[in-house]
């Protein structure tokens, strides 16, 4: 197929800083992927215990929802631009940290967790500083093909990082002579170096200032925070269908997510390795990114709330399957299932969220959204750790996904949700 032709399907590319931006993505998440199954497949080796593995999303939540709105105030006050290249930098060197201390052998439960704290505040501030610049990116006609390959980098990355940490852990790392980088440590390592392709994209693009309809609406002292803070809860309180739209998302995940769970699937219940672990992890993003790849090239969908309502009654159901599976390969395909539903909402939600939303409050609005968005999988991976320390794996992953199922029926009874249009008017 000519390159002409992809290019009138992926209309997003056709912009060099959207380009950039999405290349650059596309290698930091992969990087991040990967560093983010070398911490749970450590912390599962150090403790043995489902409940300290579902710590590390519940510790890393903690500073999300504190900082998020101040935040995304500061996200519609500044050049967005600096705001990433600053959080992308100290990413980097929570990474470069990781590795330093898993190499010399000194690690401990309390650093990982640390770090991970800090980790949950840097991507408070960027998270929504990003939300709110993506959309300055193309011209509003062609954002949802921007969500949608958005998306399938995400889920490339998702694919490939689970992989890339279980073959760099399986093979010990690597060894060049006089200087050896153990396994988990080399993954540490690796993230950091994929962070410079996101430093680069942020340097080389133009000054992102949010768009300010007349001088009053710039923050002037530190007490006007609290009221721009309180503009953004308004308007989402306001706007049932933004609101609807994070909410499903926020309880289908505090119920459906499990993958703290995943290592002692692995292990425990069929009896493999850390080869098993990110094989079901890369089943999910497998998933993920084929559901976005085919999104990338369809017309938008018109009725983009019921589709997200379907697409978490799937979500729920794979997952209740998988919880008692006995086949692997099954186990596989269902939580592909998982990740193409996940993907699906993912990019109709963002849609609806980022097209009602205007461009002065989008920080602030991001700001909402992360913190739902974070803290949904996050403390559902420290619910599923806890139940499952108790009643077992496979019930608490069943109660999740029997959970999902009730949140789309009770959200399908949302009108504003259900009967949602898309239009870029």
């Amino acid at each position: 197929m000519r390159p002409m032709h992809w290019l009138r399907r992926l209309p997003a590319l056709r912009y060099r800083t959207y380009r950039e931006f999405f290349a650059g993505s596309a290698l930091s998440n992969l990087g991040a992927f990967a560093q983010s199954s070398a911490v749970i497949w450590q912390v599962a080796e150090m403790t043995g215990s489902p409940e300290a593995v579902g710590m590390i999303p519940l510790i890393r939540v903690v500073p999300t929802i504190l900082l998020s709105l101040p935040a995304g105030v500061i996200a519609d006050q500044l050049d967005r631009r600096k705001v990433l290249l600053a959080t992308q930098l100290g990413l980097l060197g929570v990474a470069v940290a990781l590795g330093w201390i898993t190499m010399s052998g000194a690690v401990q439960l309390w650093h990982i967790y640390l770090l991970m704290a800090i980790t949950g505040a840097l991507r408070a501030f960027d998270m929504p500083a990003r939300h709110a610049l993506v959309p300055r990116l193309v011209p509003l006609r062609h954002f949802p093909n921007a969500v949608t390959l958005n998306s399938v980098a995400w889920r490339i990355s998702e694919v490939g990082g689970p992989v890339l940490m279980g073959v760099m852990v399986y093979r010990g790392g690597f060894d060049f002579g006089a200087f050896a980088v153990p396994g988990l440590a080399s993954c540490y390592f690796f993230n950091a170096l994929t962070f410079l392709a996101m430093i680069l994209a942020y340097w080389r693009m133009p000054p992102h200032l949010p768009e300010f309809e007349s001088e009053s609406e710039r923050i002037q002292s530190f007490g006007e925070i609290l009221p721009a803070i309180r503009e953004g809860l308004a308007f989402v309180r306001k706007n049932n269908v933004v609101r609807s739209s994070m909410l499903i998302d926020f309880w289908a995940t505090f119920f459906s997510t499990a993958d703290a769970l995943l290592p002692f699937y692995a292990t425990d219940i069929f009896g493999r390795d850390v080869s098993a672990f990110s094989q079901m992890q890369a089943a999910i993003a497998v998933g993920s990114f084929l559901a976005a790849l085919v999104m990338s090239v369809l017309r938008p969908m018109r009725k983009q709330g019921l589709g997200v309502i379907f697409a978490v009654a799937i979500y729920g159901l794979a997952t209740a399957l998988f919880a008692f599976c006995p086949v692997y390969w099954l186990a596989l395909v269902l939580l592909a299932m998982t990740g193409a539903a996940d993907s699906v909402s993912t990019i109709w939600r963002q849609t609806i969220r980022q097209v009602r939303t205007p461009d002065r409050l989008r920080g602030r609005v991001g700001a909402v959204a992360g913190i739902l968005q974070r803290s949904g999988p996050q403390l559902g991976d420290y619910e599923a750790g806890f139940v499952g320390e108790r009643l077992g794996v496979r019930l608490s992953v069943l109660l999740g996904g029997i959970a999902c199922l009730g949140i789309a029926g009770l959200w399908y009874r949302s009108k504003a949700l259900r009967e949602y249009e898309h239009t870029t008017k």
